[in-house]
């Protein structure tokens, strides 16, 4: 009988599973004593992953959590009727679970099970007392029975703390993020359809280039940035904790180096910096850092020359941080073997601000993410100047298309006085700053700010609870109060609820698409086979025109030097004179004027190197012309042989990755992240409380010159990379883009084989749904 009834919750998870976000946990005495009385059964061994007491509460505004909970958890196969007509009811259903009107009737009350185990799981000892007080109104409407009243209001009798305590230190592997369930997610299912949409495009003559478009990494990436001693690498230490592994496996280990976590065995491989960089640090104006960098060179040389080494995960703090070795990596990747990190990599950071090198690093990574995780102490937080910095931080990373969210996230919430009307107070301070400093339309600002979360987190009471086994702290936090599991909640819903729509997916969609037989199609291929030969013409014009540009393009950046350098020499120049003239004709001296307008003249000036950049970049007439021959409106394009729908949407896709390719700006946060620099190191050398008489060559003018002169090497360096970095990623579209015009516009035409359009269709939304519309 146990075994049948095993088959039948088996069977009931694996349909669920299609609808809902499961992860296992074992039940604790509360949710044995609810269902042993209200069902005299055995409670699920599965929650929601995503807490529907916080979905409630985040979906519906002015939502009373208790009164809400009291209705869920009142439903029962006995009054199941009565609840499911309950309009209040069903929106509390529809908010936890957005497919809930999908799911078979027959289900319904497997599904209200989960809910309430879930809700079970994360309530506390004085929820439940609000609760009961609601379940005693309902009683009073005679909406629920007597008994059921009283099954109910036994939950105020169990021990809860010392039960969920207990229960929460023998499960802590099982919560853990690294250990959570990506099977059936959106975006699980959308890898599993790129696989299967290259081994169909494999089967096709016509589609067989383009499997290319299934090999890109469309792994999500995860990067976590914040201040010292925040808490970044015990939160890592803390989501990537496995039981199995040793102490030492498991351990913090700070990010001096960007240390990069992907899906892999063996050991990690150190990178080394590029000889360049290396170089480029020993030319600082800082003696002790250009003196430290060069003592790094000569000692450890043969590693250098190596470029990088494998080093187990174990014995990187000793060969590596406590000789400031590390300081001489560029990265460290650390391979681990967990199904998760097939679709997710996490990327820990240098602490912020540190030196302009790897400040860039950090920019680099976040830039390039699509989650960040931005940590900041309760007590930076208090502190003016840090307060701003920290909101110059968000407004930078809210403007980055490519992230999708960003969970601010403050620490050592264990060591501050932190009640819930406080932490409210601070979510709204920081989002009213951010409101008002944000400059863009109010639709945009209203979806950037959609991207920002919230979450107050004690970082070394998690660990200490997940990964030394400790049940309790001085604090009185546990590993739920600690908030480590809420923000792994929202950090995997994130990821996996959302399928990836990247250029690619986009593109296949529309071959896969083409791939089905349809009337359109047949018409389409008697007016191709009658202008072949025109289309074969344009099309080998567009590829010669894209050869030519490719040839030619990366000669132009040398042009652009002898410009740099005249706006170096030219804002040194006049900020010299300006100070001379200061010292000398005026009685006070206002060094705060002068070094802001130095750097807003800056600023302008290399946004007009940059444009001047980016008009070298258009002086080639055949990126005009490959612009006219892509343009979906000019009916003498390509366009004109756009006869189906879908080559119509393919050749929007391209024109409009190609246009962004080509207006993308030269001047980007990276270029203002060197310019901040500039602008410390000038408070540093020329404060504005200085007096004329400290303004000396030795203590002042000189050292302003070297760090003009270093800060713009690192600016030409940046642009450099920027610029090159621009015109790979060109060849590599231009090369596509000729890919799938020869593809689509010719070999398409030659092989009109129609397949199944059934399986077609559900690989397609498999692909761009994940599953589901």
């Amino acid at each position: 009988m146990k075994t049948k009834n095993k088959d039948k919750e088996t069977q009931h998870i694996t349909l669920l599973h299609d609808y809902l976000a499961l992860v296992p946990q074992q039940p604790n005495k509360r949710m044995y004593t609810f269902f042993n009385l209200l069902y005299v059964q055995n409670p699920p061994h599965y929650i929601l992953l995503e807490n529907p007491l916080q979905v409630l509460k985040e979906e519906i505004k002015d939502c009373d959590i208790y009164e809400a909970a009291s209705l869920l958890l009142a439903c029962n196969e006995n009054n199941l009727n009565i609840f499911i007509v309950i309009p209040s009811f069903l929106r509390l259903c529809n908010t936890c679970c957005k497919k809930f009107d999908s799911i078979p009737t027959k289900y319904h009350l497997d599904y209200i099970k989960y809910l309430q185990v879930s809700i079970l799981y994360h309530l506390d000892s004085k929820a439940i007392r609000q609760i009961i007080k609601h379940i005693r109104v309902l009683r009073e409407h005679g909406i629920i029975s007597f008994h059921e009243q009283k099954c109910i209001g036994v939950l105020a009798q169990v021990d809860v703390i010392e039960s969920h305590e207990a229960t929460n230190t023998n499960s802590i592997t099982m919560n853990s993020f690294i250990h959570l369930s990506p099977d059936k997610t959106p975006l699980y299912n959308q890898f599993k359809a790129i696989a299967k949409a290259k081994k169909f495009l494999k089967r096709i003559s016509w589609a067989r280039n383009l499997i290319f478009l299934c090999e890109e990494d469309f792994t999500k990436k995860v990067v976590v940035i914040g201040g010292q001693k925040t808490g970044k690498s015990t939160l890592i230490a803390t989501m990537l904790y496995d039981d199995k592994k040793s102490i030492e496996s498991n351990m913090p280990l700070e990010a001096k180096a960007p240390i990069e976590y992907y899906y892999g065995k063996g050991s990690a491989n150190a990178v080394y910096m590029h000889p360049n960089d290396l170089q480029t640090l020993q030319e600082s104006p800082l003696a002790d850092i250009a003196q430290h960098y060069k003592t790094l060179q000569e000692n450890f040389y043969d590693c250098l020359k190596n470029g990088n080494e494998k080093v187990q995960y174990e014995k990187i703090y000793d060969l590596y941080l406590k000789n400031n070795k590390i300081d001489t990596v560029d990265r460290i990747l650390v391979p681990q073997d967990y199904n998760l990190l097939q679709f997710i990599h996490f990327i820990n950071t240098p602490s912020l601000i540190p030196h302009t090198f790897r400040h860039l690093q950090v920019y680099g990574h976040a830039a390039r993410s699509d989650i960040v995780l931005y940590l900041a102490s309760f007590d930076e937080l208090n502190i003016t100047s840090s307060y701003d910095k920290i909101i110059a931080v968000l407004l930078r990373l809210l403007k980055k298309a490519n992230i999708s969210h960003i969970h601010f996230i403050v620490t050592h919430i264990d060591k501050a006085n932190m009640t819930l009307r406080k932490k409210q107070n601070l979510c709204q301070k920081l989002q009213s700053t951010i409101e008002e400093r944000l400059v863009c339309t109010q639709k945009e600002k209203q979806n950037q700010l959609a991207k920002l979360n919230f979450h107050f987190i004690a970082t070394e009471v998690a660990y200490s609870m997940r990964c030394r086994g400790v049940s309790a702290s001085e604090s009185g936090f546990d590993i739920t109060t600690s908030g480590i599991l809420e923000l792994e909640s929202a950090v995997f819903t994130h990821t996996f609820n959302t399928p990836s729509t990247h250029f690619n997916i986009q593109m296949l969609e529309h071959i896969l698409t083409l791939c089905k037989l349809s009337n359109e199609t047949m018409q389409a291929n008697l007016i191709i086979e009658n202008n072949k030969e025109e289309i074969k013409t344009q099309v080998k014009h567009i590829k010669s025109l894209c050869q030519e540009v490719t040839k030619r393009l990366p000669t132009q950046y040398y042009s652009f030097y002898d410009a740099f350098a005249n706006l170096r020499d030219n804002l040194y120049s006049q900020f010299i004179q300006a100070l001379n003239y200061e010292t000398k004709k005026r009685a006070n001296i206002d060094i705060q004027k002068l070094k802001t307008s130095m750097i807003q003249s800056l600023i302008v000036g290399l946004k007009e190197l940059a444009r001047i950049l980016q008009e070298h970049f258009f002086t080639f007439k055949e990126l005009h012309e490959i612009t006219t021959l892509l343009q979906p409106n000019n009916t003498d394009s390509i366009a004109k042989f756009a006869i189906t729908k879908e080559h119509k949407k393919i050749l929007d896709l391209i024109f409009t990755q190609y246009t962004n390719s080509i207006k993308t700006d030269f001047f980007d946060d990276s270029n203002a992240l060197v310019v901040e620099h500039l602008s410390y190191r000038l408070d540093i050398l020329l404060p504005n409380t200085i007096k004329k008489t400290e303004i000396q060559e030795d203590s002042v003018i000189k050292p302003l010159k070297e760090s003009f002169d270093y800060y713009f090497l690192l600016l030409e360096q940046n642009i450099n990379t920027l610029f090159h970095n621009k015109i790979s990623l060109f060849n590599i579209q231009i090369d596509r883009l000729e890919c799938i015009l020869e593809s689509c516009f010719i070999k398409y035409f030659e092989d009109p084989k129609g397949y199944e359009t059934e399986e077609l269709d559900t690989l397609i939304t498999m692909l761009t749904h994940g599953g589901g519309k």
